[in-house]
């Protein structure tokens, strides 16, 4: 008789779970439960920003600490007040310049898509773009605001990040050519460079690998690489067959390619020349082909994510590269705070154009018309 009891005390149980004012009333007790969690999440998560945001900064400043120490900062003060400043104002129109030509990569490979937003819009996001970069990790920190900016022009976020994922591989593979032809034809200069030589060769053929992946993968590895998918997990297949199908995009634009690389060509030549200007406003005695070799280095470990807009990374491998070129400590050091200052007084005037630029809708409608 209790078993009969307790069974029907069961049933009666489950049948009032399954009723609608039952479920109502956990419904409402879940949906209470939703904001909690969902704040909770935002905390942590807000959390994780700010340590990494901090860790960021002490290893920009324990670099900036470690640099100074020995230093003699009046001599590095000095030298930048003699500085020309005509060359100062020239290096700075050459970072302008790099910014238009960037805009103009930019556009062609949005173009694949038919994302034209035009050169000026382009321009504003770059120059934008050099504002939001002094307050995020490495020098490729502004980009997030570039993609952005190209979802706001009518590219899907897939595209945008594949844009701008080719737009930096092309820099790399230039600057990683122009490292390798320079230590190739000159590096003797500097006595043993054959393991910087070494290095820059790897890089250059893994990055004209991905390169070549990305517009000439033929049609046989890309339905293998489907088939491999295929054999994922549902989610994890989902998402790689999405992706394969964006990497395809640049399939077969040879001309895409050829007109971005002779642009990126230019750039990365307007980026040595903005340092062997910079240079010569300090009166540095640095040959010319030689920023043909530091600059790549100094950009890509400028690149790394681990302090603030390259903030102590800039200063530490200047004094290091140009050191083997029998540069001071201090000038090399009075370089780097140059070219920070140059690339802080861009990143202000992007900072005016940011704030004085249209909403989505205004570029939607202009691109419409």
């Amino acid at each position: 008789m209790t078993t009969d009891s307790n069974d029907t005390r069961r049933f009666a149980d489950r049948s009032r779970q399954q009723t609608p004012a039952y479920a109502g009333r956990e419904g409402e007790q879940s949906a209470m439960d939703k904001p909690d969690i969902a704040a909770a999440r935002q905390r942590r998560s807000n959390l994780r920003t700010t340590l990494t945001w901090l860790l960021r900064a002490a290893i920009s400043f324990g670099l900036i600490f470690y640099i100074l120490w020995g230093t003699e900062v009046g001599e590095v003060l000095a030298a930048i007040r003699v500085a020309d400043l005509r060359l100062i104002l020239l290096a700075l129109g050459l970072q302008i310049l790099g910014a238009l030509i960037m805009a103009m990569r930019f556009g062609i490979l949005l173009a694949v898509r038919d994302t034209r937003p035009g050169l000026a819009y382009l321009f504003v996001s770059t120059m934008s773009a050099a504002f939001f970069r002094q307050f995020l990790p490495s020098t490729l920190g502004g980009d997030a605001l570039r993609g952005y900016d190209a979802w706001r022009a009518g590219a899907s976020k897939g595209f945008a990040v594949l844009a701008l994922f080719v737009d930096r591989l092309l820099g790399l593979a230039v600057m990683t050519a122009f490292a390798v032809l320079a230590i190739a034809l000159f590096g003797s200069d500097r006595g043993d460079m054959s393991g910087a030589y070494r290095w820059a060769i790897a890089g250059l053929i893994l990055v004209m690998i991905a390169l070549g992946l990305l517009f000439y993968l033929p049609a046989r590895q890309k339905g293998q690489l489907s088939a491999l998918a295929s054999r994922l997990p549902a989610r994890l297949s989902a998402l790689a067959e999405k992706l394969g199908q964006i990497a395809t995009t640049f399939h077969g634009k040879g001309g895409v390619l050829a007109k971005s690389a002779a642009l990126t060509l230019v750039l990365q030549v307007n980026v040595v020349l903005f340092y062997w200007v910079v240079a010569q406003s300090l009166g540095l005695e640095v040959q010319f082909w030689a920023f043909f070799v530091i600059v790549p280095v100094t950009v890509l470990v400028m690149m790394a994510p681990i302090t603030i807009n390259g903030i102590g990374l800039r200063e530490a491998i200047l004094v290091y590269l140009l050191g083997i070129w029998g540069v001071s400590s201090e000038l090399a050091l009075a370089l780097a705070w140059l070219e920070f200052g140059i690339t802080l007084t861009l990143g202000l005037i992007g900072g005016v154009i940011f704030a004085l630029r249209p909403s989505r809708s205004e570029i939607l409608s202009s691109t419409q018309s």
